[in-house]
């Protein structure tokens, strides 16, 4: 099985990096811009957390919607820059952001060996936020690919077809490896193998859907304990 992958599609957030630990500093800090303190500044991050669960489970990142919905639900009527609101929580995300132990070990072993490596993720609803996540992040060295579902094709599955296509190799010589069940359903059912890390999410929504990979990891360290095996 992992011996007839030759090419490696990996998603980014909770799959290499660490990008949610932070979210309740990155949103802590937002509500502090917009000049909350005390109960309302606790409030504005425990609803903020809701909102976001909610929007990512639905594969929407509107931060100035998740804000305003907020600050409704609070009762605070107060203005403010959407799109100035979403820089701000984007570069305090970023700065938050933390590659997971071993993805960099993976990555190069795989480049070693002559595999393609791929980065294949969705959209952070900013074009080119995650070619710039990606690279502020270091690990855009790896890749042969970068491909955002949702920008340059409709979704995963159909990266993983424009991959194995482009660089000549069967679908059961491609994998895909995520952390969350929706994509890794949608990749299975197009006939690719797939590979599901575990991962403990501050975030709950997206994770609660049901799937079946053809392997399942504790961490993106098993996987390459794995590929060292071979």
């Amino acid at each position: 099985m992992v011996g007839e992958w030759r090419l490696y599609a990996f998603d980014f957030d909770g799959t290499l990096v660490d990008s949610y630990s932070c979210l309740p500093e990155v949103w802590r800090r937002v509500g502090e811009h917009l000049g909350l303190k005390g109960e309302a500044l606790e409030l504005f991050v425990e609803y903020a957390l809701r909102e976001e669960d909610l929007g990512d489970a639905r594969g929407e990142h509107d931060i100035g919607k998740w804000i305003r919905a907020v600050l409704d639900e609070l009762e605070l009527d107060l203005n403010f820059n959407a799109e100035a609101m979403a820089i701000l929580y984007w570069e305090y995300r970023i700065r938050g952001t933390r590659v997971l132990p071993c993805a960099r070990e993976v990555l190069e072993e795989l480049k070693r060996r002559g595999c393609v490596v791929a980065s294949v993720s969705g959209s952070d609803g900013i074009k080119s936020l995650k070619r710039r996540r990606i690279t502020r992040s270091g690990l855009i060295v790896y890749f042969d690919d970068v491909i955002v579902a949702g920008e340059d094709v409709e979704g995963k599955g159909e990266a993983l077809i424009l991959l194995a296509e482009k660089y000549g190799y069967s679908r059961e010589n491609c994998v895909f490896i995520d952390d969350k069940p929706g994509p890794i359903n949608d990749v299975y059912g197009k006939g690719f193998p797939t590979v599901k890390i575990e991962f403990e999410c501050i975030l709950k929504k997206a994770w609660e859907e049901e799937c079946n990979p053809t392997l399942k990891l504790g961490s993106i360290c098993e996987l390459l304990t794995l590929i060292n095996q071979i």
